[in-house]
């Protein structure tokens, strides 16, 4: 299901307002982000970036998998299901 919403982000992009000064890296060194800019990140391109992930283009839900058991968040099972996701289990049901 998570591999689903990689491919196929529900949200495209988030729009963001820099509450603090940050650098952030581009591609030729950083740029300073003033407090109040506003900021919108495409998703899309994200989930697509193959520097994050290998074969961006293949579906590979197994990418997602636990490695170690230990390490899997404490609060997994008390975590609510946000609209997005619930609708991505509802895709996923008709694939």
């Amino acid at each position: 299901m998570y591999e689903l919403m990689r491919v196929f982000p529900i949200v495209q992009t988030l729009a963001r307002v820099a509450v603090g000064e940050q650098g952030v890296p581009i591609d030729n060194g950083s740029a300073i982000v003033p407090t109040g800019t506003r900021l919108v990140v495409d998703n899309t391109t994200v989930h697509y970036d193959p520097a994050i992930w290998p074969s961006p283009d293949v579906i590979e839900p197994r990418r997602w998998l636990v490695k170690e058991p230990h390490l899997s968040d404490p609060t997994e099972p008390l975590r609510l299901l946000a609209t997005s996701e619930q609708l991505a289990y509802e895709v996923e049901a008709l694939l």
